[in-house]
């Protein structure tokens, strides 16, 4: 039997291939390339979807997508099947659907297979267990695309012409939401001033730093403001210098060792990893991006060539799951007691789910075999492969072992109306941390041997001043991690939003911390003003659980849609301005021209981004400058890509290559410039007095027709 296999990328279709080159049907595998369509830029308001006709989409192939699915299509006519064998989630299922209707597959000839993870053995359990496609999961997926569409279009359409900013989205508006009221809460921090006492204990085996923490009875210690929700606020019992002095000045010269404690504690490993948790330890520990580590793992799902064999060297990376399979558990539990010992092997996996609305559809994010070590294949892979791949082997296996036993010990002295302790820990078994310690706290420094009863002379240092530290700006990973707990989005959206929202310029990256810039500010006070009841978490987070019930087939895709575009359209009919003396629209200042009222704002023109006038074209003030790269519309000077997460992208596309060549022009005496022509893509030396001089020199000849 001939049969035509479709995978998503180039990379599963050499793997696809060494495994089922000995099978006895003649397979041929073909790949898909991500998405091959989309909806169409057309109808009302372009959204590419009939309204009035229950939400009915139109389907266009992807720009450049079209002779690939040809090509396809008159594979599948030879085929005595065809098998779809993309991502085992709702993208994945919205693919093998659109190819099916796209090259009008018979349903009978046509099975749909899912795999968590590329290995031989998994994939052909995959093809000997084909099912149909699943129309309920499609429906999902087209749900929350034309939702995304209609709130994207919408939102953009309105912020740009309100407020001067680049877009809107439904789960992007909401992320970019929790950065600007996270920074309102920075900049409205007050810190305050506190001290405290610094004293040390001279010992034969050096000095010891301790703690003054009470004096007649009266806690020093620094404290949490009960009344603040949020923790921000702090009880300061030494809050001045002059208290600080005073207190200083009653330190008894000498104190007494009155209580020894000591307390046995564990330390547990955390869960394997699922999509969130992955990118949030990629960005701290090995400084990846959300976008880079969601990349280098799809690399290692696809496999890498390893002694001339394509092997896949991790379990599929969109997971909001930290579940293990009994397989992966049991052979993963015989490797630790090989290598570290029985008393390291733990009796259960760890599974530490609290992911909102999590679906638990599929494993954590785990090697595809124990045995594959980052040491034994490090030479196969890249640098950034390897410490990922390392860093996902070693918490896989760490989940799956003894807690950490360490011993606290805490020393109190007393002397004159205070009291000081001195604190430490000494790591009695290491349990997991001999596999994976890098996320965990790092150890209490260990303490000498005292005795109950003993007198130490006290040595004063003097004192410390201190801020208390309000909010911190969101990380990357900070970040994700607040979409995940609000259950906002879904794994595979994490790493896109932030993409989006740093495309669109609301947000910048310095170091690993999120910046919001002067447009963001503008565009989350318009949308909190008049679309509140759609940018908040708990509408995202609800509209989620829609969307699942949706899958579920217990809900229509149109009852959802119908519902949401009602509501939706009234606040948007509804929506006024945002005037011009409202802070938010005041971040690039007041425009300069005597007598005008306008503020500075983001404007677009022909050249690019420039700072100008609001009143415009009363007013023609501007800055004579691109100050930042903002992206222009959808589909305008840019190139269109869409990832296999289903997300639409669009880059900026990249400048012709100008470099002079070191000649003048024999026409006009204008230095000589090397370009590369637009339509043809073949350089060439021209004048740089063009359009006046049209002097010209082609470097490569055109091919010559061949004769009639």
């Amino acid at each position: 039997m001939n049969i035509l296999l479709i995978v998503e990328s180039p990379t599963k279709q050499k793997t696809f291939e060494k495994y089922v080159a000995k099978l006895p049907d003649t397979y041929t595998i073909a790949s898909s390339k991500g998405h091959v369509r989309d909806l169409a830029i057309s109808g009302k308001q372009g959204f590419g979807v009939d309204i009035d006709h229950c939400f009915q989409p139109t389907y266009t192939i992807i720009k450049g997508k079209e002779k690939l699915v040809d090509t396809l299509t008159k594979q599948a006519k030879k085929m005595d099947k065809v098998i779809l064998a993309t991502d085992p989630d709702r993208e994945g299922e919205s693919i093998a659907w659109h190819l099916a209707d796209a090259m009008q597959l018979d349903p009978k000839k046509t099975e749909r297979i899912e795999f968590y993870e590329i290995t031989k053995s998994k994939i052909l359990e995959a093809i000997a267990q084909p099912r149909a496609i699943n129309m309920d999961m499609v429906q999902s997926q087209e749900a929350r695309r034309i939702l995304d569409r209609i709130v994207g279009f919408m939102l953009s359409k309105i912020l740009n012409k309100k407020v001067y900013s680049p877009a809107g989205g439904r789960v992007q508006s909401v992320a970019l939401r929790f950065v600007i009221e996270r920074e309102i809460e920075v900049l409205a921090f007050v810190p305050q001033a506190y001290y405290t006492l610094k004293t040390s204990l001279t010992l034969p085996q050096g000095p010891l730093n301790v703690e003054a923490t009470q004096y007649q009875g009266q806690t020093l210690k620094m404290a949490d403001d009960k009344s603040d929700p949020k923790g921000y606020k702090k009880i300061i019992p030494i809050d001045s210098e002059a208290k600080a002095n005073d207190l200083l000045n009653k330190l008894p010269t000498e104190v007494t060792l009155t209580d020894v404690s000591m307390q046995k504690k564990k330390r547990e490993s955390k869960a394997a990893f699922r999509t969130s948790t992955l990118q949030q330890d990629a960005s701290s520990y090995l400084k990846f991006s959300p976008k880079k580590t969601q990349k280098i793992a799809q690399e290692l799902y696809e496999g890498v060539s390893i002694q001339g064999e394509q092997v896949g060297l991790i379990t599929y990376m969109r997971t909001d799951s930290d579940r293990l399979s009994a397989g992966f558990t049991s052979d993963a539990q015989a490797f630790i007691a090989k290598q570290f010992g029985e008393a390291y092997v733990a009796s259960a996996p760890k599974s530490k789910t609290v992911v909102l609305q999590s679906q638990d559809a599929h494993e954590a994010i785990r090697p595809t075999s124990v045995l594959r070590t980052p040491e034994s294949i490090a030479s196969y892979l890249s640098l950034d492969q390897l410490k990922l791949y390392r860093l996902i082997f070693n918490r896989a296996l760490a989940s799956l072992m003894t807690p950490q036993q360490y011993e606290i010990t805490t020393y109190t002295f007393t002397g004159g109306d205070f009291t000081f302790k001195a604190s430490g820990s000494v790591v009695t078994f290491p349990g997991f941390r001999r596999a994976y310690g890098m996320s965990e706290e790092t150890d209490d420094p260990e303490l000498p041997q005292l005795f109950q009863g003993q007198v130490y002379p006290l040595h004063q240092d003097g004192f410390e001043a201190h801020q208390t530290s309000g909010p911190g700006r969101f990380s990357e990973a900070k970040l994700i991690q607040e979409l995940e707990y609000q259950g906002i989005g879904r794994p595979s959206t994490y790493a896109a939003t932030i993409d989006r929202l740093k495309q669109h310029h609301y947000v910048s990256v310095k170091g690993h911390t999120l910046y919001p810039n002067p447009e963001a500010h503008a565009a989350i006070a318009y949308l909190v003003q008049y679309f509140s009841d759609f940018i908040n978490a708990t509408y995202t987070s609800d509209m989620e659980l829609k969307l699942d019930e949706v899958k579920d087939g217990e809900k229509t895709r149109c009852e959802l849609l119908s519902a949401f575009y009602t509501h939706f359209k009234e606040q948007y009919d509804a929506a006024g301005d945002l005037p011009n003396d409202h802070p938010a629209m005041q971040f690039y200042g007041k425009c300069p021209k005597p007598g005008c009222q306008g503020v500075i704002v983001p404007r677009r023109s022909k050249f690019g981004v420039f700072l100008g006038c609001s009143e415009y074209p009363t007013c023609h003030y501007n800055v004579n400058h691109v100050p930042f790269p903002w992206p222009e519309k959808e589909g305008e000077d840019q190139d269109e890509e869409t990832t296999e997460d289903g997300v639409k992208v669009f880059k900026p596309k990249e400048k012709p290559v100008v470099e002079e060549v070191g000649r003048l022009c024999p026409k006009c005496g204008k230095p000589l410039l090397k370009r590369i022509a637009k339509k043809t893509k073949r350089p060439f030396i021209g004048c740089s007095g063009f359009p006046k001089c049209d002097y010209l020199e082609n470097l490569t000849p055109f091919p010559k027709k061949d004769a009639a």
